[in-house]
Protein backbone atom coordinates (compact mmCIF):
# COMPACT_ATOMS: atom_id res chain seq x y z
CA UNK A 1 0.00 0.00 0.00
CA UNK A 2 1.07 3.73 -0.84
CA UNK A 3 1.11 5.87 2.19
CA UNK A 4 -0.07 9.36 0.61
CA UNK A 5 2.33 11.89 1.61
CA UNK A 6 -0.35 13.99 4.62
CA UNK A 7 -0.30 10.81 6.60
CA UNK A 8 3.37 10.34 7.21
CA UNK A 9 4.76 12.37 10.22
CA UNK A 10 1.25 12.33 11.81
CA UNK A 11 0.69 11.71 15.54
CA UNK A 12 -1.30 8.08 15.22
CA UNK A 13 -2.39 8.42 18.38
CA UNK A 14 -1.20 5.10 19.72
CA UNK A 15 1.15 4.43 22.61
CA UNK A 16 4.28 3.89 20.49
CA UNK A 17 4.50 7.33 18.95
CA UNK A 18 7.71 8.44 21.04
CA UNK A 19 9.07 5.44 20.02
CA UNK A 20 7.96 5.35 16.23
CA UNK A 21 9.67 8.93 15.77
CA UNK A 22 12.97 7.88 17.16
CA UNK A 23 13.14 4.79 15.23
CA UNK A 24 11.61 5.91 11.83
CA UNK A 25 15.32 5.84 9.95
CA UNK A 26 15.86 2.30 11.29
CA UNK A 27 13.62 0.27 13.94
CA UNK A 28 11.23 -2.65 13.06
CA UNK A 29 8.13 -3.41 15.47
CA UNK A 30 7.07 -0.30 16.77
CA UNK A 31 7.40 1.37 13.27
CA UNK A 32 5.44 -1.21 11.96
CA UNK A 33 2.30 -0.80 14.82
CA UNK A 34 2.32 2.43 13.80
CA UNK A 35 2.07 1.82 10.08
CA UNK A 36 -1.08 -0.08 10.42
CA UNK A 37 -2.82 1.98 12.56
CA UNK A 38 -2.22 4.94 9.95
CA UNK A 39 -3.41 2.14 7.05
CA UNK A 40 -6.25 1.61 8.76
CA UNK A 41 -7.30 5.28 8.72
CA UNK A 42 -6.74 5.32 5.02
CA UNK A 43 -9.02 2.39 4.70
CA UNK A 44 -11.50 4.34 6.60
CA UNK A 45 -11.33 6.85 4.48
CA UNK A 46 -11.39 5.41 1.39
CA UNK A 47 -14.40 3.28 2.30
CA UNK A 48 -16.38 7.01 3.04
CA UNK A 49 -15.61 8.46 0.37
CA UNK A 50 -16.31 5.47 -2.16
CA UNK A 51 -19.70 5.04 -0.35
CA UNK A 52 -20.87 8.33 -0.79
CA UNK A 53 -19.43 8.26 -4.66
CA UNK A 54 -21.63 4.84 -5.14
CA UNK A 55 -24.27 6.33 -3.97
CA UNK A 56 -24.05 9.05 -6.39
CA UNK A 57 -23.22 6.66 -9.22
CA UNK A 58 -26.45 4.87 -8.26
CA UNK A 59 -28.34 8.19 -8.99
CA UNK A 60 -26.84 8.40 -11.93
CA UNK A 61 -27.82 4.96 -13.37
CA UNK A 62 -31.21 5.31 -12.27
CA UNK A 63 -31.50 8.85 -14.06
CA UNK A 64 -29.71 7.55 -17.30
CA UNK A 65 -29.81 3.90 -17.66
CA UNK A 66 -26.18 3.32 -17.51
CA UNK A 67 -22.91 4.54 -15.87
CA UNK A 68 -21.27 6.37 -18.51
CA UNK A 69 -20.37 9.09 -16.67
CA UNK A 70 -18.72 12.21 -18.60
CA UNK A 71 -15.79 13.86 -16.42
CA UNK A 72 -15.82 16.70 -19.48
CA UNK A 73 -18.81 18.28 -19.16
CA UNK A 74 -22.53 18.18 -17.48
CA UNK A 75 -23.19 18.71 -13.54
CA UNK A 76 -21.58 15.13 -12.53
CA UNK A 77 -17.93 15.84 -13.98
CA UNK A 78 -16.61 15.13 -10.09
CA UNK A 79 -18.58 11.64 -10.47
CA UNK A 80 -16.87 11.27 -14.06
CA UNK A 81 -13.75 12.14 -12.81
CA UNK A 82 -13.92 10.22 -9.72
CA UNK A 83 -14.51 7.34 -11.50
CA UNK A 84 -12.00 7.71 -14.12
CA UNK A 85 -9.36 7.48 -11.38
CA UNK A 86 -11.00 4.54 -10.13
CA UNK A 87 -10.59 3.02 -13.65
CA UNK A 88 -7.02 4.04 -13.66
CA UNK A 89 -6.79 2.43 -10.51
CA UNK A 90 -7.92 -0.58 -11.89
CA UNK A 91 -6.41 -0.74 -14.49
CA UNK A 92 -3.20 -0.13 -11.59
CA UNK A 93 -4.13 -3.03 -9.35
CA UNK A 94 -4.57 -5.75 -12.36
CA UNK A 95 -1.03 -4.85 -13.39
CA UNK A 96 0.10 -5.45 -9.90
CA UNK A 97 1.36 -2.36 -9.97
CA UNK A 98 0.84 0.28 -7.05
CA UNK A 99 -1.06 3.66 -7.47
CA UNK A 100 1.29 6.28 -6.90
CA UNK A 101 -1.59 8.64 -6.44
CA UNK A 102 -2.40 7.06 -2.87
CA UNK A 103 -5.86 5.54 -4.32
CA UNK A 104 -7.09 2.23 -3.37
CA UNK A 105 -9.91 0.30 -4.94
CA UNK A 106 -10.68 -3.19 -2.86
CA UNK A 107 -11.93 -6.57 -4.12
CA UNK A 108 -15.50 -5.97 -3.00
CA UNK A 109 -15.49 -2.46 -4.33
CA UNK A 110 -14.30 -3.90 -7.61
CA UNK A 111 -17.44 -6.49 -7.40
CA UNK A 112 -20.39 -3.38 -6.15
CA UNK A 113 -19.00 -1.73 -9.20
CA UNK A 114 -19.03 -4.18 -12.04
CA UNK A 115 -22.83 -5.34 -10.82
CA UNK A 116 -23.87 -2.07 -11.13
CA UNK A 117 -22.95 -2.04 -14.52
CA UNK A 118 -19.14 -0.41 -14.80
CA UNK A 119 -17.17 -0.73 -17.79
CA UNK A 120 -13.52 -0.94 -16.96
CA UNK A 121 -12.50 0.34 -20.63
CA UNK A 122 -14.45 3.09 -22.29
CA UNK A 123 -12.32 4.81 -24.17
CA UNK A 124 -13.52 6.04 -27.27
CA UNK A 125 -16.77 3.90 -27.60
CA UNK A 126 -19.82 5.41 -28.73
CA UNK A 127 -21.62 5.18 -25.38
CA UNK A 128 -18.86 7.52 -23.43
CA UNK A 129 -19.29 10.14 -26.40
CA UNK A 130 -22.93 9.82 -26.47
CA UNK A 131 -23.67 10.86 -22.73
CA UNK A 132 -21.21 13.46 -23.09
CA UNK A 133 -23.52 14.72 -26.36
CA UNK A 134 -26.08 13.85 -24.19
CA UNK A 135 -24.82 16.21 -21.03
CA UNK A 136 -23.29 18.84 -23.60
CA UNK A 137 -27.10 19.46 -25.24
CA UNK A 138 -28.57 19.19 -21.75
CA UNK A 139 -26.50 21.99 -20.60
CA UNK A 140 -26.74 24.24 -23.54
CA UNK A 141 -29.90 23.27 -25.52
CA UNK A 142 -27.49 22.63 -28.68
CA UNK A 143 -24.79 20.10 -30.34
CA UNK A 144 -21.04 21.19 -30.01
CA UNK A 145 -19.93 23.79 -32.99
CA UNK A 146 -16.90 23.89 -34.75
CA UNK A 147 -15.89 27.06 -34.11
CA UNK A 148 -17.76 28.53 -31.15
CA UNK A 149 -17.06 25.62 -28.22
CA UNK A 150 -13.35 25.71 -28.25
CA UNK A 151 -10.46 23.38 -27.78
CA UNK A 152 -12.49 21.48 -24.83
CA UNK A 153 -15.29 19.79 -27.10
CA UNK A 154 -13.19 19.48 -30.11
CA UNK A 155 -12.90 15.80 -29.76
CA UNK A 156 -16.86 15.81 -28.96
CA UNK A 157 -17.23 17.63 -31.89
CA UNK A 158 -15.45 15.48 -34.13
CA UNK A 159 -17.13 12.28 -33.11
CA UNK A 160 -20.32 13.82 -34.28
CA UNK A 161 -19.41 14.57 -37.43
CA UNK A 162 -18.27 11.53 -38.28
CA UNK A 163 -20.69 9.62 -36.30
CA UNK A 164 -23.23 11.94 -37.96
CA UNK A 165 -21.33 10.57 -41.55
CA UNK A 166 -21.84 7.33 -40.75
CA UNK A 167 -25.41 7.47 -40.12
CA UNK A 168 -26.39 9.27 -43.39
CA UNK A 169 -24.48 6.46 -45.53
CA UNK A 170 -25.87 3.55 -43.51
CA UNK A 171 -29.46 5.10 -44.05
CA UNK A 172 -28.85 5.45 -47.25
CA UNK A 173 -27.27 2.16 -47.75
CA UNK A 174 -23.80 3.17 -48.69
CA UNK A 175 -20.51 1.61 -47.19
CA UNK A 176 -19.43 3.29 -43.94
CA UNK A 177 -16.11 2.89 -42.10
CA UNK A 178 -17.85 3.62 -39.07
CA UNK A 179 -19.41 1.18 -37.25
CA UNK A 180 -23.16 2.01 -36.19
CA UNK A 181 -25.34 -0.82 -34.64
CA UNK A 182 -28.98 -0.53 -35.40
CA UNK A 183 -29.63 0.25 -31.65
CA UNK A 184 -26.82 2.75 -31.94
CA UNK A 185 -28.12 4.43 -34.91
CA UNK A 186 -31.95 4.86 -32.85
CA UNK A 187 -29.89 5.93 -29.93
CA UNK A 188 -28.01 8.82 -32.02
CA UNK A 189 -30.98 9.98 -33.46
CA UNK A 190 -32.80 11.26 -30.59
CA UNK A 191 -30.23 13.67 -30.48
CA UNK A 192 -27.06 13.76 -32.98
CA UNK A 193 -29.37 14.42 -35.82
CA UNK A 194 -32.16 16.83 -33.97
CA UNK A 195 -32.15 19.93 -35.57
CA UNK A 196 -31.91 23.15 -32.39
CA UNK A 197 -35.14 24.98 -32.45
CA UNK A 198 -35.03 27.98 -35.14
CA UNK A 199 -34.68 31.89 -34.45
CA UNK A 200 -38.45 32.42 -34.49
CA UNK A 201 -39.34 29.11 -32.29
CA UNK A 202 -36.46 30.35 -29.49
CA UNK A 203 -38.32 33.69 -30.18
CA UNK A 204 -41.93 32.37 -29.12
CA UNK A 205 -40.65 30.94 -26.25
CA UNK A 206 -38.92 34.35 -24.71
CA UNK A 207 -42.39 35.92 -25.62
CA UNK A 208 -44.13 32.94 -23.55
CA UNK A 209 -41.82 33.51 -20.67
CA UNK A 210 -41.87 37.07 -20.75
CA UNK A 211 -46.07 37.24 -20.36
CA UNK A 212 -46.31 34.67 -17.58
CA UNK A 213 -43.13 36.75 -15.72
CA UNK A 214 -44.01 40.17 -15.63
CA UNK A 215 -42.07 40.95 -19.18
CA UNK A 216 -39.18 39.89 -17.33
CA UNK A 217 -36.52 38.12 -19.18
CA UNK A 218 -34.94 34.34 -17.59
CA UNK A 219 -31.62 34.62 -15.73
CA UNK A 220 -28.99 31.86 -14.42
CA UNK A 221 -31.42 31.60 -10.86
CA UNK A 222 -34.61 30.26 -13.73
CA UNK A 223 -33.23 26.43 -13.99
CA UNK A 224 -36.35 24.77 -15.51
CA UNK A 225 -35.56 27.82 -18.39
CA UNK A 226 -31.55 26.75 -18.72
CA UNK A 227 -31.83 26.29 -22.71
CA UNK A 228 -34.12 29.65 -23.01
CA UNK A 229 -31.22 31.59 -20.79
CA UNK A 230 -28.44 30.23 -22.76
CA UNK A 231 -29.65 30.93 -25.82
CA UNK A 232 -30.29 34.71 -25.03
CA UNK A 233 -26.90 34.26 -23.54
CA UNK A 234 -25.32 33.34 -26.82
Amino acid sequence: MVIPNHYWGRNCGCNYWPIYASIAMGGSNPTTICLVVIAGDILVENESKFKMRFAELVTFKEKYGNCNVSKITGEDRVLGNWLSNMRATYKKKKAGDDDTSGRILTDDQIVKLEELGVKWSLVGTFEERFEELRAFKDEHGRCPTKGSDGVVHKQLYEWLCITRHAYKNIEAGKSSNTILLDEQRKLFATIGLVASLSFEEKLEELRAFKDKHNERCPTAKDKDYKKLYNWMSR
